[in-house]
């Protein structure tokens, strides 16, 4: 856009597009602040385990022998 006329006029109609106005944006902030005021904080949410459980990982069984992939897959 910086070097090209077309291009710069089809930025800026699209970016026109994007425009909101700082009244609405600082409306709609609003609006989420006081709707969050009613919600648990994030780290009081029971799904929000700080120190999970450790998996439980099967011990491998490796095949000292060659074999074919398949071979290995089947046993």
């Amino acid at each position: 856009p910086h070097n090209d006329e077309q291009a710069r006029q089809l930025f800026n109609q699209h970016a026109n597009e994007l425009w909101v106005e700082p009244e609405a944006l600082e409306l709609a902030r609003r609006l989420f602040a006081e709707q969050r005021g009613e919600r648990p904080l994030e780290r009081d949410n029971p799904l929000a385990l700080r120190h999970p459980i450790e998996p439980i990982i099967p011990p491998l069984r490796y095949r000292d022998d060659a074999c074919s992939p398949m071979a290995a897959l089947d046993r």
